[in-house]
């Protein structure tokens, strides 16, 4: 099961860096990660539905909560992930 997805844009430069450190970061952790690309209508269409409202924005996929919107650094997106439970 997947565990977080990345709503990322090829035009979105915050998300040209986000992506790979998440990617990393993910890894790391043996977190599993989908990567959607809103430029596609399947994608865009999901995003979406999961309330997405800018890019790149990450999601918890057990829960649907949208963990955080914006280019944040490493440490940050662990701050997040622990005080959600996920780590």
């Amino acid at each position: 099961m997947t565990d977080l997805t990345i709503f990322t844009s090829p035009t979105c430069g915050p998300c040209r860096i986000l992506k790979p450190e998440l990617r990393e970061l993910c890894n790391d952790l043996d977190i599993t990660l989908e990567e959607r690309d809103i430029s596609r209508a399947d994608d865009k269409a999901a995003a979406l539905a999961a309330g997405v409202r800018g890019v790149p924005a990450v999601i918890h996929n057990s829960t649907g909560t949208v963990l955080f919107t914006g280019n944040i650094s490493r440490a940050a997106i662990v701050d997040v992930l622990q005080a959600r439970g996920i780590i």
